[in-house]
């Protein structure tokens, strides 16, 4: 993994950072919002096609949960 190296080095740009970051905390916005939490299910069939990687809801959201707690210490 390319970002793990980066993040041991601290060389990540911060741009990249802000920008995972953004990601993650869709993810998790719409994971903790009863309302948007059908509509975030109902694009993972739409982006596992659009990127060949076949993850499961739970997974996507304890992976954003971890990443992200590993993330705060590098803002």
């Amino acid at each position: 993994m390319q970002l793990v190296k980066l993040l041991e080095q601290k060389e990540a740009n911060h741009i990249e950072f802000c920008r995972i970051k953004n990601v993650l905390d869709e993810i998790l916005f719409m994971y903790r919002n009863s309302e948007l939490n059908e509509i975030l299910k109902s694009l993972m069939d739409p982006a596992w096609m659009a990127t060949g990687l076949k993850i499961d809801f739970e997974t996507l959201v304890s992976g954003s949960i971890l990443f992200y707690m590993f993330l705060i210490p590098f803002q």
